[in-house]
């Protein structure tokens, strides 16, 4: 925050090529003081999504017995309308290669993300990002005692941006290398 305005939310960049049991402490130790900032940021915009906006704490000092305080949530209405606009359809995956194996195993990838409920959260995704600047998702593998209906191998999750950060490198292409 700079001067009472909001700077975004800063990225977590780290200069080791990758995380280890002797280096994990040190990196997550600046990570965290990054994430404690950019998480004082994601509440307060969450916050006024939410409609609780600076207005109604302000003081007024000119005849304070006319004290009328509205707060129009213009925040909820613009990311509502912007995500509904964004993804007004199930994102699905497509090929043009002429692979009729190909074809047939994303057909069952379309069926599976719909079965376990992918439209709803990249909703939740898209929310988040417009909310707050950052969004995160996660797939996790079932393993394979644990396949649920239809034997789908994994699940997708949208994480709260609140309680999530990730760690990049610093070098070209800034490779993901802890969440």
């Amino acid at each position: 925050m700079v001067d009472g305005y909001k700077t975004g939310r800063k990225p977590i960049y780290t200069k080791e090529s990758y995380i280890d049991e002797n280096n994990i402490v040190d990196v997550l130790s600046r990570a965290l003081n990054i994430y404690s900032m950019n998480k004082w940021d994601i509440n307060y915009l969450y916050n006024i999504y939410c409609g609780e906006q600076d207005i109604r704490l302000r003081e007024k000092t000119v005849r304070p017995e006319i004290n009328n305080k509205i707060a129009v949530n213009y925040a909820n209405e613009i990311v509502t309308f912007k995500t509904g606009y964004f993804i007004s359809n199930p994102i699905k995956i497509s090929t043009d290669i002429d692979d009729q194996k190909k074809r047939e195993d994303l057909i069952a990838i379309n069926r599976y993300l719909r079965f376990i409920g992918k439209e709803n959260e990249d909703f939740k995704f898209v929310e988040w990002l417009h909310i707050c600047g950052v969004a995160y998702q996660i797939v996790v593998p079932y393993d394979k005692s644990e396949f649920k209906v239809d034997g789908i191998p994994f699940h997708i999750y949208t994480l709260d941006p609140r309680f999530t950060f990730v760690v990049r490198s610093n070098m070209p292409g800034n490779k993901v290398l802890m969440a």
